[in-house]
């Protein structure tokens, strides 16, 4: 008979969510909706990893006025609290200086992103704006896809198979996010990400930013 039997997951990929609070997510977003529709009347905006859509310019810092820098000193403090920073072999935790680039994205019916990677920077996050819902019973899509950085290796011998134990049974595969309005999804800007066709009639509104030193 085995006895003391343990498991570690080895390697894991961070993935945080944060919410601001309840007033100023309210304040901040009515505020950021106005601004950023009016951009997207003035400005073509840029094709990357978006399929239909509208995505403004890397500048919304220049742009996007007083609740832009509210939301970027919130999160830049949040990555404060989950970075660490090597020092003689010692791990310590410091102020960083962020170098940050943000973008809005609008989404409306049958848009969608492509799986995509930020070269460049070190921290991911996405901001929601807006989120229209129809209920749990009928999703408009417009889900965060997070992929598995290895690809499909994990599953690569026996894709019928699944790790079983908590927390490892996507390996090889990918998960969905659903957000809200007022969410903050943080990431590394190395994990492969998408957002799933949304089917809305209402505009979907949300900032990524890129967080480098």
């Amino acid at each position: 008979m085995l006895t003391h039997v343990q498991s570690r997951e080895l390697f894991p990929t961070p993935v945080v969510t944060a919410r601001l609070a309840e007033e100023d997510a309210a304040t901040i977003n009515a505020a950021l909706e106005q601004i950023i529709l009016e951009k997207e009347k003035q400005d073509v905006g840029v094709k990357i990893s978006n399929r239909g859509g509208w995505q403004s310019d890397a500048k919304i810092l220049e742009w996007g006025g007083e609740p832009i820098k509210k939301l970027v000193d919130e999160i830049s403090q949040l990555l404060n609290q989950i970075t660490l920073h090597l020092d003689n072999n010692s791990y310590q935790r410091v102020r960083i200086g962020w170098r940050v680039h943000g973008w809005a994205n609008i989404n409306r019916n049958g848009h969608m992103n492509v799986v995509h990677t930020h070269p460049g920077a070190y921290w991911s996050a996405v901001y929601y704006i807006k989120v229209p819902e129809k209920g749990t019973d009928t999703p408009l899509g417009g889900e965060l896809e997070l992929l598995d950085p290895r690809g499909t290796l994990p599953i690569m011998y026996c894709p019928v198979l699944r790790f079983g134990i908590k927390g490892t049974t996507s390996a090889g595969t990918s998960e969905l996010h659903y957000p809200r309005a007022g969410e903050f999804v943080i990431f590394p800007a190395w994990l492969p990400h998408a957002v799933c066709p949304y089917i809305g009639e209402e505009p979907r509104i949300s900032i990524a930013f890129n967080f480098s030193i």
